[in-house]
């Protein structure tokens, strides 16, 4: 059988038997769901997704730098947003 994942994303085994990055990688903790739904299950046509960005700016996320990291991600990240869910 072949083995399609990257080299660099195998991880060894804690003593627990789980892999020793599954904390850190969400897929490997948070699983997803998506569910299309038919024709026959929609009253209206599908909407654009709407996103909603909800920054933490208290001192203590200002000064640990939490809201810098948050407005970084967010601006590395929007411009691969559907041009749809920018126009409001």
């Amino acid at each position: 059988f072949s083995d399609e994942t990257p080299r660099d994303y195998h991880c060894n085994l804690g003593p627990d038997g789980r892999r020793r990055d599954a904390d850190e990688k969400p897929e490997l903790s948070r699983g997803t769901v998506e569910f299309v739904a038919t024709k026959e299950f929609m009253v209206r046509e599908p909407m654009p997704a709407v996103y909603f960005f909800l920054i933490d700016v208290s001192m203590n996320a200002v000064q640990t730098g939490a809201t810098a990291a948050a407005c970084s991600a967010i601006s590395q990240v929007i411009t691969d947003l559907p041009i749809v869910a920018l126009i409001s």
